[in-house]
């Protein structure tokens, strides 16, 4: 199992939830995968890498999709995705947190989704 950083301290009061492969281990075994994805409401999206420089990450480029890979001193990978979906506020209003996932938040239906 890989050792995910825990966001929840550099990320408070922002909603945010683990995407794609991570938050398929909610539901099945892990599968490789080098990195982590989050989402955030586009709107957060500028606040959300502020805080992870801040917190060390470097942003390494942009997504072909909204959104920045960064990347920890550790070398953890991030994929920080902006969304603007209809059912983002919905999903972030329900929030699933999976011992599995050391607590993590996933967010209600589209825990495996890709934006």
């Amino acid at each position: 199992m890989h050792p995910w950083p825990d966001l929840r301290s550099i990320l408070e009061g922002i909603d945010w939830m683990i995407i794609g492969g991570v938050a398929t281990r909610a539901y099945m075994p892990e599968r490789v995968t080098k990195d982590l994805d989050i989402l955030v409401d586009r709107t957060d999206g500028p606040e959300v890498i502020e805080r992870m420089k801040k917190a060390g990450y470097l942003v390494v480029s942009e997504l072909a999709v909204p959104g920045y890979l960064l990347c920890s001193a550790e070398g953890i990978e991030i994929d920080v995705l902006f969304g603007r979906y209809r059912w983002l506020k919905e999903a972030f209003a329900q929030p699933q947190y999976f011992p599995n996932l050391a607590g993590l938040t996933l967010g209600g239906s589209i825990t495996a989704t890709t934006p």
